[in-house]
């Protein structure tokens, strides 16, 4: 029985070894099932997921290692469960799931050979339940748009037209409200999530927009929208994710992020060298994976050559070396250390910088491309010194012993 612990949005390979009387099981002929419950007793049509080899049919259960492409045979009794993160986040954070595994032998003979549970916790960043404790992108846009006095929060009361172009909300759209014609409406939930479009009309008898063309389907109550450019000569949703992406870029270099990458390939002693993901510039630490799926830690040689790792940032590489070389050789590697807070592209992508800085920087940019405007001139200067204030919030202490494989 194993019992596996898998953060929220990461993958994890199982490995399944089968044996008859201490030798390798050959799987031809048999078929192989793993399924994962909500209760230790339910029955198998009950399954949230089910992976299965059959007869060499692969559905989930695979011959070949998925992080190093090795292919095994079904006479070596070896295969591997690819936990996706989609699977990963798809399960709820803090519940323990429960799973089996049985083989079906070519005489039709049912054998349940291992069982055990699965944990979803909560991912570096993460506060238990899935939730991150970093600002996304719709949370970084909506804080933005607020210090220009230019986010507006919609939620519709009622359907909208068959002409799929109108949205209802009485609350926010009445006669005590100014009209919201020109303004830029982005479809935050419901079948249009994601839509962008300009608002025509306002009326706020019936407390109704109209929009210049039409959604995928007609608003349904509940849907939700953000509004922006309400006045006219604010700012739209792509003005507002550029501006916040350009002060993501001038974080650089003093604003760093922990960063964990998977070498895709296997490390071979013969050689040495390995490419470092490009999202790491520096790093920390270096761990191999045994054949029983733990990790270990490679130590960094005292000097180049030596016993354990070493950076080459000329090539964008590390180099393993000595004794750890010949112990580590065909295992699997992973590389921890700093690098570049990556551009945000989905509302959902998350920003693990100080917000403060990001969202003081972006409106600086904002502010300095509009400063002809006379109310702009006065909050570039504003927005500068506030960028550089919060700047400091942004600054890493790096661990002594990182290494630099590359420069940006």
């Amino acid at each position: 029985m194993a019992n596996y612990s898998i953060p929220a949005g990461d993958d994890r390979v199982i490995v399944h070894d089968f044996k008859n009387n201490g030798a390798a099981f050959n799987l031809t002929g048999s078929s192989i099932y793993w399924r994962l419950f909500t209760n230790p007793d339910d029955v198998d049509s009950a399954a949230l997921y089910t992976r299965t080899w059959i007869t060499g049919t692969e559905t989930g259960l695979t011959l070949t290692d998925p992080e190093t492409a090795t292919l095994w045979t079904a006479s070596q009794g070896r295969l591997f469960n690819l936990i996706t993160d989609t699977i990963t986040l798809a399960l709820t954070t803090g519940k323990t799931y429960f799973y089996e595994l049985k083989l079906i032998d070519g005489n039709a003979l049912v054998t349940t050979l291992d069982t055990g549970t699965l944990t979803i916790t909560s991912s570096p960043g993460q506060a238990a339940g899935g939730v991150s404790l970093h600002p996304s992108l719709i949370t970084l846009r909506r804080r933005l748009a607020d210090r220009f006095d230019d986010y507006t929060p919609l939620v519709a009361t009622a359907a909208g037209n068959v002409g799929k172009t109108t949205l209802i909300d009485t609350a926010n759209i009445n006669a005590g409200e100014q009209h919201y014609n020109g303004a830029q409406l982005y479809c935050t939930s419901g079948v249009n999530n994601a839509l962008v479009r300009t608002i025509t009309g306002t009326a706020d008898s019936t407390g109704t927009l109209t929009v210049h063309a039409a959604l995928t389907l007609a608003t349904a109550s509940g849907d939700t929208f953000d509004v922006y450019n309400r006045t006219g000569r604010k700012f739209k949703k792509a003005q507002y994710d550029r501006a916040i992406n350009t002060a993501i870029d001038d974080s650089w270099p003093m604003g760093v992020i922990e960063v964990t990458a998977n070498v895709t390939t296997a490390f071979a002693q013969s050689t040495p060298e390995v490419t470092v993901p490009s999202s790491i510039s520096e790093v920390t630490n270096i761990e191999a994976k045994d054949s029983d799926g733990d990790w270990h830690v490679i130590p960094r040689s005292r000097s180049r050559g030596g016993d354990g790792w070493y950076s080459d940032p000329s090539s964008g590489q590390v180099r393993i070396a000595g004794y750890r070389a010949w112990a580590i050789d065909t295992l699997s590697l992973r590389v921890m250390g700093y690098g570049r807070q990556s551009n945000l592209v989905n509302d959902s992508d998350s920003c693990i910088l100080a917000s403060e800085f990001v969202i003081a920087r972006a409106a600086y940019h904002l502010a300095l491309a509009n400063v002809g405007q006379e109310d702009m001139a006065v909050r570039v200067n504003i927005f500068r010194d506030e960028s550089e204030r919060a700047r400091v919030r942004i600054a890493k202490l790096r661990a002594p012993w990182s290494q630099k494989v590359r420069s940006s």
